[in-house]
């Protein structure tokens, strides 16, 4: 079995420069993710959370330290580089599901699959599976619009999953929702990461998600308080 870890970072930090003194993000972050790990990332709005998570995906550039995944540097990949880890390693979970209201539920899930270039015939065969994994088979063809909040965060969920990522990364993906939905897609999160074995980083203010993780860091001012 291999045991390297998915993620090393190693002394991370981000910074904004401008007219003034530069902001600082993160300080000096050092941590690992190990396969099939689930992981919370928690701290106050502003404490750096979601600019972690961003750099993690490849959405982003740090301004020191370095981001491994599976042993490779990210920072040094070229923008195609960075493209296909994106699509083909990560799926990404956001507070706001960003589905796209000019499709149906289905089109919307199989996005990742067509951008890939796979066969709408063989995407469309994943997502439909990938839709029953997550509950919501028989909607396949409904208006994203007419779906209630919490199935249009079950379908973003879907969409992170149908290429069958390595990683999920979700920021905030209960914060939208009322108890009774967040609870749901929490404990779908933890089903899936058990299930498909696919390592799961989530940030998060929902203390009840975050004790659904195996693992938990905190965030303060950019500095990390418990690994």
């Amino acid at each position: 079995m291999n045991d390297q870890p998915v993620y090393e970072i190693v002394h991370l930090s981000k910074r904004i420069d401008g007219p003034g003194e530069p902001l600082t993000i993160l300080k000096d972050l050092s941590f690992s993710v190990a396969r099939r790990d689930s992981l919370a990332v928690v701290g106050a709005s502003g404490s750096g959370k979601t600019t972690l998570l961003h750099l993690m995906g490849g959405l982003d550039i740090q301004s020191g330290g370095k981001i491994y995944f599976q042993g490779r540097d990210i920072s040094s990949f070229n923008w195609q580089e960075k493209a296909g880890f994106r699509n083909q390693k990560i799926g990404f979970v956001f507070q706001f599901h960003h589905l796209l209201p000019e499709f149906n539920t289905l089109e919307n899930v199989a996005m990742p699959g067509l951008i890939q270039g796979l066969s709408r015939k063989k995407i469309q065969a994943q997502a439909r599976e990938t839709l029953e994994l997550v509950g919501l088979k028989g909607q396949e063809k409904q208006a994203v619009a007419t779906l209630s909040g919490g199935e249009r965060q079950l379908a973003a969920i879907a969409r992170a999953l149908v290429l069958q990522p390595e990683v999920i990364l979700a920021d905030e993906p209960t914060g939208n929702l009322d108890a009774e939905k967040g609870k749901r897609v929490g404990d779908l999160l933890v089903r899936l990461n058990q299930e498909l074995q696919t390592t799961l980083v989530v940030v998060t203010h929902n203390f009840e998600l975050a004790g659904l993780m195996q693992r938990k860091i905190n965030l303060k001012s950019g500095e990390l308080l418990q690994a």
